[in-house]
């Protein structure tokens, strides 16, 4: 066997054992399980309230999640500006879903919006003809549901229905 010499020792490089090794891989898996760990708590979200989630996904691409709430099930009926002169909170209100033929709600008039939809419209129309056209305004009126909802049928947003307001 060929000795090194003094300085030819100082060059090479020392040897680690393989429990260092090993120490090392465990020390930098713990790291990268509490990076991911970090990554995961950051990218779930928690509801406030219980409630069913409707996904949408939006022309660029990522997916909006929108929570509606279970225990108040509300409906937002569009009345013309005419229909809202006696239309006052705590009205009661039937209402009748078109997809569950037969399927009656029972509600009351919860709040009427302080303006027509075209006011809160990101485009509002501007028909600036020169002739003045009287166009019926919608009113969103918040019916809330007191009862009549069946855990069978589920309400899923977006659905049409036609309420009928009672008047004291």
């Amino acid at each position: 066997m060929k000795s090194l010499s003094r300085e030819s020792r100082k060059a090479t490089a020392p040897t680690r054992s393989a429990g260092t090794w090993t120490r090392r891989r465990a020390v930098a898996a713990a790291m990268a399980w509490r990076w991911a760990s970090v990554m995961v708590s950051r990218s779930i979200s928690v509801a406030v309230e219980p409630g069913a989630m409707a996904l949408t996904v939006t022309p660029a691409g990522p997916t909006v999640i929108a929570v509606v709430p279970l225990p108040n099930i509300w409906v937002t009926a569009n009345f013309k500006e005419s229909q809202i002169g006696r239309m006052r909170p705590g009205d009661g209100v039937d209402l009748e879903v078109d997809a569950y033929s037969g399927f009656k709600l029972h509600g009351h008039v919860q709040s009427i919006q302080y303006g027509s939809g075209s006011r809160f419209s990101a485009f509002p129309a501007e028909n600036a003809t020169g002739n003045f056209v009287k166009i019926v305004q919608r009113v969103p009126v918040k019916i809330a549901i007191d009862g009549g909802l069946d855990p069978n049928r589920p309400l899923p947003l977006g659905l049409s229905v036609s309420p009928v307001v009672h008047f004291p």
